[in-house]
């Protein structure tokens, strides 16, 4: 995934991202925009580490400017 990540970033349409480790890769995106709103890709990456996942999100916030901050 952290290969393909970049490439779900570049070509999917979406407002609103889950990253997280193993855990949260197994969260349904589907799910997330029924609850939560929005339109959700889910590029968690299993067993990363904290600045691993840094650099997904510096590139996620460079490439989508409409990206929805929810806490």
């Amino acid at each position: 995934m952290r290969f393909q990540a970049a490439g779900v970033i570049n070509k999917f349409d979406f407002d609103s991202a889950i990253v997280g480790t193993s855990i949260a890769a197994n969260f349904q995106t589907s799910e997330a925009n029924i609850k939560l709103g929005g339109t959700f890709q889910n590029i968690s990456l299993d067993g990363s580490l904290l600045k691993e996942r840094k650099v997904l999100l510096d590139y996620l916030l460079t490439k989508k400017k409409d990206i929805n901050y929810k806490y």
